[in-house]
């Protein structure tokens, strides 16, 4: 990304981090209005009974939907016993649907005969409740504690949102800390099991912390004269879990998938000072234009926090 386009892209990231925090604020106040489990109870105590919730799954299930007129459920659900084999081979009785032929023409429900293997038109006026009758109800009544499908669809969109956040990149931050690491003398590469080895030749990082990221992208923007970077993973407890080696002898740039259990990576180089070699490696899968490490600006002061002194010199450019 280029230095000139840095306003604008602050600005998009601002408004989406605002787009969050609304969606956020309105997932607490869905979570501020439910109803508390009290000691001793279910949700309250006008709970279903498990008979009660048996008899609800079996009326859900034998339900069979809304028509637009007789022959098309028969089309759906055939008569006679040779056609009914079909949908109903165990000849299980309880099944029901409605009819509704249009605006000013009233419902009609038909129940399966299974002796007969008919649709029977039901008589006088019915007052059993529909499956989405049963679940406005449900929803409505404040003792179930259950969200809506509006509230779900909410609560989906938040979590979409903090998912798409976590490959976002602040100043397209570097995690290759060339200049540190050179004051620093740590030099060496890192071997197949994880471990450092000492070596004049190449430099190598503390472990840096993954956090929620998935994916790492490593650019090569200048090929050293020899050797190659290493990535290497471990887990929370600093156990080796990974190494990647990136020996292209051209200009590259790939994308790595973290593995499972990453809570640390470490990262290490051929010296720039002496072979040469220029890289840079970030979190995401978007491959952003060179800077160096955050820390590299302040290798000779002590303020505590790089980030924001690496952000201000980006800004000066």
């Amino acid at each position: 990304m280029s230095l000139l386009y840095l306003p604008e892209w602050l600005k998009k990231a601002n408004e989406t981090f605002k787009q969050l925090g609304n969606n956020i604020k309105k997932l607490y106040e869905i979570l501020n209005n439910k109803v508390d489990k009290e000691a001793g109870k279910g949700l309250s105590e006008q709970n279903f009974t498990k008979q009660e919730k048996d008899k609800l799954k079996s009326l859900s299930n034998k339900y069979l939907g809304t028509y637009a007129s007789f022959e098309a459920l028969c089309a759906a659900y055939p008569e006679t016993e040779t056609n009914a084999q079909k949908w109903n081979p165990s000849k299980e009785g309880g099944f029901y649907a409605d009819v509704d032929e249009g605006k000013g023409k009233k419902v009609s429900r038909y129940i399966w005969d299974t002796n007969d293997f008919t649709w029977t038109k039901q008589a006088g006026t019915s007052t059993a409740l529909t499956a989405s009758q049963i679940k406005e109800m449900y929803e409505s009544n404040a003792n179930t504690n259950a969200f809506t499908d509006k509230e779900k669809q909410t609560v989906n969109t938040v979590e979409k949102d903090i998912e798409s956040l976590k490959n976002v990149k602040i100043g397209t931050r570097n995690l290759l800390y060339v200049g540190k690491s050179e004051k620093e003398k740590l030099f060496g590469y890192i071997n197949s099991d994880g471990s450092v080895m000492n070596g004049e030749y190449d430099i190598y990082t503390d472990l840096i912390l993954v956090e929620d990221y998935k994916k790492l992208t490593v650019k090569v923007w200048e090929k050293p004269l020899t050797g190659y970077a290493s990535l290497a993973f471990y887990d929370k407890d600093e156990k080796f879990i990974k190494k990647v080696d990136f020996k292209g002898n051209t200009y590259t740039e790939s994308t790595v998938d973290i593995p499972a259990d990453t809570f640390y990576l470490r990262i290490s180089t051929p010296r720039p000072l002496t072979k040469k070699g220029k890289y840079k490696v970030e979190f995401g899968d978007k491959a952003t234009d060179y800077t160096a490490a955050p820390e590299d600006f302040v290798l000779d002061t002590e303020i505590e926090d790089p980030l924001k002194i690496y952000q201000e010199e980006l800004l000066k450019k």
